[in-house]
C-alpha cells in the first residue's frame, strides 16, 4: 500500500529540482510544510523494509508539540530547542518539562534548516522576518524585516552563526549578515549563474556551498571562500561533478568538507580551508545530509548511507537501504543515529554494522535527529523523543 505523509501545503519546484531562480509553486494538498521531492516520493512509493528489531531504546521522556518544523532540534546547556512550525519552544534537558513556548503571531511559519543559537539568542527565518528570541524565556528580542535590497533567505537554507551575528544564503544568488541587534551588516550578490544554499563561517571567513545547473544533466558545483567583514572573495573551488546543493560545508581544523548533488558521479571533498586546494576527492553518491565524528565525514545520500575516512577520503563503511530518506544524522559514543522514516537506524562506527532499528512509536515518520551527552533526540510529525544512547542501554 502506498503511503501518503501529510505535511505539504505547497511544493516549491526550486527547492525540489536544481534549477536557477526562483522557480514556480504547484499546489498539492492541504497540509503544513514544504518538502523536497525525494522524502514526499519516499513517503508515496517507499520500498518495503526490513522487520524493525525489538523495541530496546530506553524512553526517557516525550513531549508532543504537534507539526514539526523544518530544523532539527538543538541542545545547549541543559535545554532543548525545536520548532513545532509555527512555533519555537525549549525543554528541560532532563525531564522534557516545558520551559516557554514562542508563538508566531501572524502565521509566519519558522523556515530554514537550522535553528541559530548565539549568547543568549536564538534565531529562526520565516517566510517574511528573521526573528531574534531571548533563548532563555522565548521573548522576542527583535525582528529583521525584508526590504528591497534583501530577499528573503532560502527556506532550504543552511545558514550559519558568525562572530559577530549570522549568515544567510538567499535567492537571487545573494548571502547577508545580521548583527546580534538584528541589523544588516554586510551584503553581497555572487556571480548570477550560482545560487547559494549553504553558508558556513569559520575563523574569519564564510565558506558558501553553490550550485549551477547547465542542463538536466550538468549541474556545476562551486565553493567560495569570503572574508566575513569585507565580503572579498579569497579563492574559488569549482567542479563539474554536481553542485553543493543541501548540505552546508563543514569546516574543521583548517579544512573544509562538502559533498554535491546529481553528478556524474557525485563527490566528496576535502579542500585546504586556506587556499581552496583539493586534498582529496572521493566518488560516491547525491549528499542530501552531511555530519562529522572526529575522524570521519558521514553522509546521507538517500539511498545509502556511507562514512569517509577524514585522513585520505576513504570510505570506512557503507549500508544500502530499501527506499530513500532526507533525514539527518549525528555520532555519539562510538555509534552513528541516522533518522530514516519510520526507523531510527543505529550503526556501530567501527564496523558499519546496524545494531538496531527504533521504530517510530506513533505510526507517522522521523524526520530529526539530535544528541546530548546521555541522550538521542529523534524528533516525529507530532513529538519529540529523549532516548537513552546505545552505548548507555541497560544491559
Amino acid at each position: 500500500m502506498w503511503k501518503i505523509g501529510l505535511k505539504t501545503l505547497v511544493i516549491n519546484i526550486n527547492q525540489l529540482l536544481p534549477v536557477a531562480g526562483r522557480g514556480f509553486n504547484f499546489m498539492v494538498m492541504k497540509t503544513y510544510r514544504i518538502v523536497p521531492l525525494v522524502f514526499l516520493l519516499q513517503s508515496c512509493f517507499q520500498s518495503p523494509v526490513d522487520p524493525p528489531m525489538e523495541n530496546e531504546l530506553k524512553i526517557i521522556w516525550d513531549y508532543a508539540h504537534g507539526i514539526v518544523g523544518d530544523a532539527p532540534p538543538v541542545v545547549s546547556g541543559d535545554i532543548v530547542y525545536a520548532s513545532g512550525g509555527l512555533y519555537l519552544f525549549a525543554l528541560n534537558e532532563d525531564d522534557g518539562s516545558l520551559i516557554w513556548q514562542a508563538e508566531v503571531d501572524d502565521d509566519s511559519e519558522l523556515k530554514g534548516q537550522k535553528l541559530l543559537i548565539k549568547g543568549n539568542q536564538i534565531v529562526a527565518n520565516h517566510r517574511t522576518s528573521i526573528r531574534g528570541w531571548n533563548k532563555l524565556n522565548g521573548n522576542l528580542i527583535w525582528t529583521y524585516q525584508y526590504d528591497d535590497t534583501i530577499i528573503e533567505p532560502r527556506q532550504n537554507g543552511n545558514h550559519s552563526v558568525t562572530k559577530d551575528g549570522y549568515a544567510f544564503c538567499a535567492f537571487d544568488r545573494k548571502f547577508f549578515t545580521l548583527n546580534m541587534n538584528g541589523e544588516k551588516m554586510l551584503s553581497r550578490q555572487m556571480d548570477k549563474q550560482y545560487g547559494i544554499l549553504g553558508i558556513t563561517y569559520s575563523n574569519g571567513r564564510l565558506y558558501l556551498g553553490q550550485r549551477n545547473t547547465v542542463t538536466g544533466a550538468l549541474t556545476l558545483g562551486r565553493i567560495t571562500a569570503l572574508d566575513a567583514q569585507t565580503g572579498d572573495s579569497l579563492w574559488v573551488f569549482d567542479t563539474d561533478q554536481g553542485g553543493f546543493s543541501w548540505a552546508a560545508p563543514i569546516v574543521e581544523h583548517g579544512v573544509v568538507y562538502a559533498g554535491t548533488y546529481l553528478g556524474s558521479p557525485s563527490r566528496v571533498f576535502a579542500l585546504n580551508a586556506e587556499t581552496g586546494e583539493k586534498l582529496w576527492e572521493r566518488s560516491g553518491f547525491s549528499t542530501f545530509k552531511i555530519h562529522s565524528s572526529q575522524s570521519k565525514i558521514y553522509v546521507n545520500a538517500s539511498g545509502w548511507l556511507y562514512a569517509v575516512n577524514k585522513s585520505d577520503g576513504s570510505i570506512a563503511w557503507q549500508i544500502t537501504f530499501e527506499g530513500s530518506s532526507f533525514g539527518n544524522i549525528v555520532y555519539l559514543e562510538r555509534y552513528v543515529y541516522h533518522v530514516r522514516s519510520n526507523e531510527l537506524v543505529i550503526v556501530d562506527d567501527s564496523t558499519g554494522e546496524i545494531v538496531h532499528r527504533e521504530p517510530v512509536p506513533d505510526g507517522t515518520f522521523f524526520w530529526h535527529v539530535a544528541a546530548s551527552s546521555d541522550k538521542v533526540f529523534a524528533q516525529t510529525s507530532s513529538q519529540l523523543i529523549a532516548y537513552q544512547p546505545w552505548h548507555l542501554r541497560d544491559e
